[in-house]
């Protein structure tokens, strides 16, 4: 998760989550080392009892940011049946061009190669945009 670019006290307020979080697996990992066995229930039990509330919302705020920012690209001017090299997709969308050869490989963008290049059409990055959304509400 990208902590870039947020206020101090919002940093401030994710590593305090993240520690508290950690400090929770950090204790059920010293469990496992001393030989006690947990069941998957037990585990999620476990999980439920410790509070990672604080934690997950910040990554869910996050991810609404993210994809809040994704919805807000202008594409209109371009042609949705453009395909575009990864590197100038990268830069509409603010995504790095690993990242979205990350997502090609991983099955969740569409793409094809052309040499050295890889291409995406404007439509079917605006469908994975589409599709995040949806699964984020």
């Amino acid at each position: 998760m990208a902590i870039k670019g947020i206020s101090k006290k919002d940093r401030e307020q994710y590593y305090d989550a993240l520690e508290k979080a950690d400090d929770a697996f950090e204790g059920l990992h010293c469990q496992i080392e001393q030989g006690k066995s947990f069941t998957v229930n037990e585990i999620d039990q476990l999980i439920e009892v410790k509070n990672f509330d604080e934690i997950t919302a910040i990554v869910f705020d996050r991810l609404k940011d993210s994809v809040g920012r994704l919805k807000e690209v202008d594409n209109h001017h371009i042609d949705k049946e453009a395909q575009l090299p990864l590197s100038d997709l990268a830069r509409i969308y603010n995504y790095s061009s690993d990242y979205l050869r990350n997502l090609i490989n991983r099955g969740k963008l569409k793409g094809k190669k052309r040499g050295k290049i890889w291409y995406v059409h404007l439509r079917d990055m605006a469908a994975y945009v589409e599709n995040i959304d949806s699964e984020s509400k």
